[in-house]
């Protein structure tokens, strides 16, 4: 994994896309130690500040008789804040609050819980509740995966915890994304390790 911290001006064309909606210039992206070089997000406590990050430059098409596979391992300090994790159509814009074109991705909600919600380029689904939820301060795996057919499948810890058959992005080029809201309270949020592959054309 390679991540570059900066604002969406100063990385376009590189490796990552992150900015903040409300302050500019006050996001902090860290490693720790502790966690074995993790790397740490971390918003202040202004009300609807975001960072959101995303590979650029390559990515990964969602089609049909190709499965796609994205998994990411994640904590937050607290669960005061929004958080997106997934993947979506490239773009210099919030995937959180402007649901892009095309995503598949798992939303975190101040009340811990881990809804799902898919989307394309005509439409998207409301964000529904797994009926789980996060852990605060805990390593959570989320995965999810498009089995090339007519689904989307959502895993927490390899436990399937939900699917969505409608309106899947298939056609559209995905990368992975993810956004950490902060609420009106600072939030640290700590991931592991981003995975993500899709099946080679036959």
């Amino acid at each position: 994994s390679r991540f570059i911290y900066g604002t969406a001006a100063t990385v376009a064309g590189t490796y990552l896309v992150s900015h903040d909606t409300v302050v500019a210039n006050t996001q902090l992206w860290a490693t720790t130690s502790t966690d074995g070089g993790a790397i740490v997000s971390t918003t202040d406590a202004t009300g609807g500040e975001r960072i959101s990050a995303q590979l650029i430059g390559s990515g990964f098409k969602c089609d049909f008789n190709r499965s796609m596979f994205f998994e990411i391992r994640v904590k937050v300090a607290t669960v005061t804040g929004d958080a997106f994790f997934g993947m979506a159509v490239t773009g210099a814009t919030d995937p959180h609050a402007s649901r892009p074109a095309g995503f598949m991705a798992f939303t975190l909600t101040t009340d811990a819980d881990i809804e799902y919600a898919t989307g394309n380029a005509s439409a998207a689904t409301a964000s529904a509740d797994s009926g789980y939820d996060i852990t605060a301060a805990t390593f959570t795996v989320l995965s999810l995966v498009w089995d090339g057919k007519s689904k989307v499948h959502f895993y927490k810890d390899g436990r399937k915890i939900a699917e969505s058959t409608a309106t899947i992005p298939t056609g559209l080029i995905l990368s992975p994304v993810f956004t950490n809201e902060s609420n009106g309270a600072a939030e640290a949020m700590t991931i592991d390790y981003i995975m993500c592959a899709v099946e080679r054309a036959s």
